[in-house]
């Protein structure tokens, strides 16, 4: 980052999306196992089940197929 006020200003927007990612996952009014959220800048992708969460960012430039992989390769250790 180029400067500090640029650092706060990502920080501040990844919160956001986390913040919305975990309302969708435990508080909606349908509760979601799984959310993938697409946009020009990221791709995030949130998985709940009953032993862990998972939460990753992703540039935008890769496919959900590489996303569902990498998040597997993860989650299998």
């Amino acid at each position: 980052f180029s400067n500090n006020n640029t650092w706060i200003v990502h920080v501040k927007h990844e919160l956001m999306c986390a913040r919305g990612v975990v309302q969708k996952l435990h508080f909606g009014k349908k509760p979601c196992k799984l959310v993938y959220q697409s946009t020009d800048s990221e791709i995030v992708f949130a998985w709940l089940t009953d032993d862990f969460e998972l939460y990753s960012c992703f540039t935008p430039l890769i496919t959900k197929d590489e996303v569902v992989a990498q998040v597997n390769k993860l989650a299998t250790g």
